[in-house]
């Protein structure tokens, strides 16, 4: 993993203000100038194998953009501290020079067995890397497969490559939703895009989406709350229109702002679902389980929501359901105050 450029510049910056500030100091006060030069030399040796260690632990842990303004500070206060520190040694150890032999030799040996340390890190990360390249590789290989257990045993290695590779994550979950699409695409009768009126949707029984398709779904719903915040910060949207997610188990899934155009999701459990700001424009909602789902701020134009029970769902007030179609079944929350003057009467 490279260390983010703006903390490679805060590093550089921090040590180079750190090292001449403390070294002039020491010269203008010291007599043993020559041994300071000396001794300084020898302790940038060390500045340098410290300050790589740095650099790796700082790469490990701020993985993420969002902690990077935070990191850059941290790296200069400790690269300036590490920096002053090392050029002002140099007076002190002049005139300790006996006592500091033993460690000096102690501290070089540190040193040594940190570079042999850091090399070990680098070779395991990059060896983690390769083990995640050719998994996923692998993985994608399996998604093609006409076996299902084939199919299945890639979507779940993706599942886990995904938890434990931040950096590969978006990208896995970008090509689970397009094997979504694409095995799970709608193929039955297409609206007549000149018709504008009501369209009574019929339940044809139970339905449920094949397995491969569960599998996917059940990756997405597992997602952790890290990976959707980080979702959030990134703005990153799920993409699953056009798909037949008929009697899908989407409960307590988080797709808020996805794209849900023209999804079928008749009969889907959608029960404590986040799908705040979603896409549900001309997408299928009958006899959908959504109690407690929260559809605060989704776009519901020529969406079907005609025998759909809402009363326990989450809408704004002044929701606008007037390009939506729905019947005299579709029941609304007691907050929504303007049921559409198109709508039959509710028949309670």
């Amino acid at each position: 993993m490279r260390m983010p450029l703006i903390l490679r510049r805060a590093i550089r910056a921090g040590i180079v203000l750190g090292f001449l500030c403390g070294y002039a100091l020491v010269l203008w006060y010291s007599p043993y100038r020559v041994a300071i030069v000396i001794v300084s030399v020898i302790l940038l040796g060390a500045l340098v194998v410290g300050v790589a260690m740095l650099s790796h632990l700082l790469t490990f842990f701020l993985r993420y953009r969002r902690h990077l303004s935070r990191g850059a500070a941290i790296a200069a206060a400790v690269s300036l501290l590490i920096g002053f520190v090392a050029a002002g040694g140099g007076a002190w150890y002049s005139e300790h020079h006996d006592e500091l032999a033993p460690l000096l030799t102690l501290t070089a040996g540190i040193a040594v067995a940190g570079v042999a340390l850091m090399r070990h890190f680098a070779q395991t990360e990059a060896d983690r890397q390769r083990r995640f390249t050719d998994s996923f590789s692998k993985a994608i290989e399996q998604l093609g497969s006409d076996k299902i257990e084939v199919r299945l045993g890639g979507i779940y290695a993706l599942g886990r490559i995904a938890r434990e590779s931040p950096g590969d994550y978006w990208s896995i979950m970008e090509t689970l939703a397009a094997f979504v699409r694409e095995r799970a695409r709608w193929h039955g009768p297409q609206p007549d895009a000149t018709d504008i009126g009501p369209v009574s949707v019929q339940p044809t029984g139970p339905v449920a989406p094949p397995v491969d398709i569960a599998a996917v779904l059940t990756v997405i719903r597992h997602r952790p709350e890290t990976e959707r915040n980080r979702e959030r910060d990134e703005i990153w949207r799920f993409d699953l229109s056009g798909t037949d997610l008929r009697g899908a188990n989407l409960y307590s899934v988080y797709l808020e702002h996805a794209d849900l155009r023209g999804a079928h999701l008749e009969g889907a459990d959608l029960t404590n679902a986040r799908f705040g700001g979603a896409d549900f424009r001309g997408a299928y909602f009958t006899g959908a389980d959504l109690n407690r789902t929260d559809l605060i701020g989704a776009k519901f134009d020529l969406a079907h929501l005609e025998d759909t029970y809402l009363a326990n769902a989450l809408l704004y007030e002044h929701v606008d359901l007037d390009g939506a179609f729905g019947n005299a079944g579709t029941r609304l929350p007691r907050n929504v105050r303007q049921r559409p003057a198109h709508w039959p009467a509710d028949d309670v």
